[in-house]
Parts: structure tokens; C-alpha cells; sequence
């Protein structure tokens, strides 16, 4: 029988893993569109954003959670790191900053939410355990979407 050299890739189509320990990879031009009902200018990939419009829509949260970061280059991503250095030091940093390179936002499919109350914090957006925030955890599955750094997991995301 022949040996068969089998491939192993962590990053399959828009299944892809981006932390520390896998740093995001760019390959093509990112196709990405503005997602709907936002003042901030917030990008996503092409797919993602189209279901996230849906989402928001369909759900009829567009008032009332904002998203406050998407897609983000490298360049953006060293900018947040460095002036949130600046501005509150290492600990708080890496404990809500990915990394340069190592940001799931570079590859256009997270989104960062907030819910809405005057006062929306980019770095550390406030996104609660109840209410429409947590109606919107529970369905959001169903559309895709995850929640990719829920409060006491921190040990195991890095976030």
C-alpha cells in the first residue's frame, strides 16, 4: 500500500482559527461590504455581513445593540493595541486586545456589540447576560454567529 501524505490545515474556507498561537494569515483580498445600520463605517466579509444584516433584521435589534468594531487591518489592529497601552497599561491590555496579527477581526468575520445606552465602550463593549442582549446570544446561533469570548473562559480563549 502506498503512503499517502495526508495535509493538515486548521484554516478551512471561512472555518479558520486566528489567537496567539495561530496568527492570521492573509492570502487574498478580502471581499468586504458595510454592514447595515451603522454610523461607525463597520466592515465585514462579504458572507458575513449579509447575514449579519439578516440577522439584525430580522431579530429587529437594529436600534438597540450596536456593533462598534468589525474588520480591522493590521495596521488598525497595532493602533488599538498600542494606544490602549498607552492609555491603560499591559494588563488591561491583553486582557481585551488581541495581539497584532493575531485579531479575528483581520480576517472580517467578527463583529464586536454593544448594547445601546449612551455610553459604548470600543474597547471592553458591554454586551449583557439578560434581556435583548442575552435573547439575541441564544438566537444568534441560528444565523451563524458565536460568541467567541464569553465571560469564564477566559483561561481557555486568552481573551
Amino acid at each position: 500500500m502506498k503512503n499517502t501524505k495526508i495535509e493538515h490545515s486548521i484554516n478551512k474556507g471561512n472555518l479558520i482559527l486566528v489567537n496567539k498561537s495561530h496568527p492570521y494569515k492573509e492570502k487574498n483580498q478580502l471581499e468586504l461590504i458595510p454592514i447595515s445600520n451603522n454610523k461607525n463605517g463597520i466592515s465585514l466579509n462579504a458572507n458575513a455581513a449579509t447575514v449579519f444584516n439578516y440577522m439584525m433584521q430580522d431579530m429587529h435589534y437594529q436600534e438597540k445593540i450596536i456593533p462598534v468594531s468589525g474588520y480591522r487591518t493590521l495596521e488598525e489592529q497595532r493602533n488599538i493595541f498600542y494606544q490602549t497601552m498607552k492609555a491603560h497599561g499591559e494588563i488591561y491590555t491583553r486582557k481585551y486586545v488581541a495581539l497584532p496579527g493575531c485579531s479575528e477581526h483581520q480576517a472580517g468575520y467578527a463583529i464586536d456589540l454593544t448594547w445601546k445606552s449612551g455610553d459604548e465602550d470600543f474597547i471592553c463593549p458591554d454586551f449583557l447576560t439578560e434581556g435583548i442582549c442575552e435573547d439575541f446570544r441564544q438566537r444568534a446561533s441560528f444565523y451563524g454567529y458565536i460568541e467567541r469570548y464569553p465571560k469564564g473562559k477566559e483561561e481557555i480563549t486568552g481573551i
